[in-house]
């Protein structure tokens, strides 16, 4: 299989059909006689899946849990302080979702588009752990070539704008 096959939201299919299967069991057997507890249990570890978070060095499949939610939100302000920083959008590296003409991320008038991030050759770069493409050792090459600005974080998403360090 193709390396892109792999990813979190191929096995959906198998998930739902373990769900339905596991609902389908429940329903047609007498093991238990309390079937909502039953449900509650499988609810309740259904949903737990939410809160799950990796380590920064696993790939986390964000767009498939709730976790992400906040991130529009940090999105948003870290707009802001860039925008009353006078950063242009050029001078900043950033990967998906960011990586494209911010009216149709925004639905906007503003026509910018951020940097893509290539061997440490912009000024800033824009980083949030839903970005799955920083991998850790992109992580330890920004740590080492770039300063934190600013960090903000809600619940289990963070963006940090680095700066460049000076030589």
């Amino acid at each position: 299989l193709h390396k892109g096959l792999l990813q979190h939201r191929y096995l959906i299919p198998i998930e739902l059909i373990a769900t339905f299967l596991t609902f389908y069991v429940l329903i047609n057997t007498s093991f238990f006689s309390r079937k909502t507890l039953q449900f509650s249990i499988v609810a309740l570890i259904l949903v737990s899946g939410h809160l799950w978070i990796s380590p920064r060095s696993i790939a986390q499949g964000w767009d498939c849990t709730m976790s992400h939610y906040p991130y529009y939100e940090l999105r948003k302000e870290a707009m802001k302080r860039i925008e009353t920083a006078q950063i242009p959008l050029q001078n900043i590296a950033s990967s998906f979702p960011n990586n494209h003409n911010i009216q149709y991320i925004d639905l906007s008038e503003n026509n910018q588009i951020f940097g893509k991030y290539g061997n440490n050759s912009t000024e800033y770069i824009l980083y949030s752990n839903v970005y799955n493409q920083f991998n850790i050792n992109i992580l330890n090459k920004i740590n080492e070539s770039y300063l934190q600005q600013w960090r903000i974080e809600k619940g289990a998403v963070e963006m940090i704008l680095f700066q460049k360090k000076k030589r």
